[in-house]
């Protein structure tokens, strides 16, 4: 049995299970719509449990091959403790609080038990932490951009000045923000948060303190490079971003227009440092996002462990979807 955790409407993750129908492998596949369970037998001679899908069972612990955790996390039931016979027995003054801690305790061990499986993707990292990052990019001598991370405006200030000339640019610290800008009956339309350039002018309307806020230094870029890294392989795409003005800061403000992309090869100390990097950071897959600058040199951006993976597989004839579902398999 083989258990996949991904997105209804997500094409590529359609594509992996019609590999596995052709294959005739038995899967199972948990989207944001189910909840998971697990029953545990424990005893002097084993561990075991069992694997429920809203309320019905699916397989034993043993008859797990592997599993995937392509862009949903795992669900649990929400337990809501409402009668309490002995109220002296309760560890906890609020019902609430017990509630939330007993949902947690059998979240965090389903994750650990999936994980002590064949897992390609990590539970709980659907967003990786930049900080951390960017820490371990300068901690294996990964060129990335000069980073100022601050809620201080007298401390902006003096990164703008130190980086006056390229100037400077702020994105999400986090996940990227997502604004609702129309709605026209039951289509909803959304705005993305995407990188932007500040200036002194910008200054202006700032507050002596804000909100913990990340700035790098902006970088001229010759193009930039999609990798998805598989397991110890990589494979990437060269995004032509500077041939429109719309799409210099952010290849992603290009998304409508149909920026030039095509197959690209990392250098192969490149490509090393790749895989370096995934290994340290306990990621055996993900989607990250580098820059050839003009001076020839590759600056490292982010990492984003569920990122998609589509576009790369149909410009690089890598098939991708396909090494997925051969990695879920053998």
């Amino acid at each position: 049995m083989i258990l996949i955790f991904c997105e209804t409407i997500n094409i590529s993750s359609k594509q992996v299970l019609e590999y596995l129908r052709i294959e005739n492998q038995k899967f199972e596949t948990f989207t944001e719509n189910d909840v998971i369970e697990f029953t545990y037998e424990i005893n002097d001679s084993c561990f075991s449990y069992k694997v429920y899908k809203n309320d019905k069972f699916i397989c034993l612990d043993s008859q797990i091959k592997s599993i995937w955790y392509s862009r949903v996390d795992i669900r649990v039931k929400n337990i809501e403790i409402q009668n309490v016979l002995n109220k002296n027995e309760l560890a906890y003054k609020e019902l609430e609080s017990y509630s939330v801690e007993y949902n947690y305790v059998r979240y965090s061990k389903i994750i650990e038990c999936l994980h002590s499986k064949k897992c390609l993707g990590t539970f709980g990292k659907g967003n990786f932490n930049k900080i951390s990052f960017l820490e371990k990019c300068n901690e294996l001598r990964i060129g990335i951009p000069d980073t100022l991370i601050t809620s201080s405006k007298l401390e902006l200030i003096s990164f703008l000045k130190k980086h006056n000339n390229s100037g400077i640019i702020t994105k999400s610290l986090g996940v990227p923000y997502l604004e609702l800008i129309s709605k026209d009956l039951d289509v909803e339309k959304w705005k993305r948060g995407v990188t932007v350039e500040v200036n002194s002018n910008d200054l202006i309307q700032i507050p002596d303190t804000f909100q913990l806020s990340l700035f790098q230094n902006k970088i001229e870029k010759e193009f930039e490079i999609r990798t998805f890294y598989l397991n110890g392989d990589c494979y990437s795409m060269a995004i032509f971003s500077q041939s429109t003005e719309l799409s210099m800061l952010d290849c992603r403000l290009g998304d409508d227009i149909k920026m030039r992309r095509c197959s690209y090869t990392l250098p192969k100390m490149v490509e090393k440092k790749v895989c370096e990097l995934m290994k340290s950071l306990n990621l055996n897959t993900g989607s990250l996002d580098i820059i050839l600058t003009k001076k020839g040199d590759f600056v490292f951006l982010e990492v984003n462990p569920v990122g998609q993976f589509g576009d790369v597989s149909y410009l690089t004839n890598a098939n991708i979807e396909y090494r997925i579902a051969k990695y879920l398999i053998d």
